[in-house]
């Protein structure tokens, strides 16, 4: 048996109720534990890692049927594991919105059709789970660092409770 670690983390239960979604892209996704641990000072949370990230929960799919199948995932997600926040990691320059757009799509436009599908799958979460909180971030970076900018003010509280 292989050890692979030589500390052990503490499972915080916020940890345990948050879903990241994100695009498996190699130059972006290596960044995502230090930005959970020291950011959003999460040990660990259910990651959805696929190519495009929540791209296929706003209708940007590679093939038909993509968005339903990833809609399902988060939905038995949410429910099964009792999420409380889902953290949705847009970035620059994906291949998946390539693809989908189509390689004469010039990169502002990509990242625009990116913001503006981050804020169609907050809405839509808002729907589907209201008592969940959601935020988006759009991730870029050069030779020097990586940035997480907030697509969304704040994590979207779960509605109040209307008054007796």
């Amino acid at each position: 048996m292989m050890r692979v670690s030589t500390w052990q983390r503490q499972l915080r239960e916020e940890a345990a109720r948050t879903l990241a979604v994100f695009c498996v892209d190699g130059r972006y996704a290596r960044y995502l534990d230090e930005f959970f641990e020291s950011t959003l000072q999460l040990e660990g949370a259910d990651w959805l890692g696929v190519p495009g990230g929540a791209a296929a929960l706003a209708g940007r799919e590679a093939a038909e049927g993509d968005g339903e199948y990833l809609w399902r995932e988060v939905d038995f997600l949410v429910e099964a594991h009792q999420i409380e926040h889902v953290i949705l990691i847009f970035h620059e320059d994906c291949g998946h919105y390539q693809r989908v757009l189509g390689s004469e799509t010039p990169a502002e436009e990509r990242a625009d059709t990116q913001r503006s599908d981050a804020m169609k799958v907050v809405a839509e979460l808002g729907e589907r789970h209201p008592s969940i909180g959601v935020k988006a971030y759009w991730q870029r970076g050069d030779d020097t660092a990586v940035y997480f900018d907030a697509l969304t003010p704040a994590a979207s509280p779960p509605p109040a409770e209307p008054p007796d």
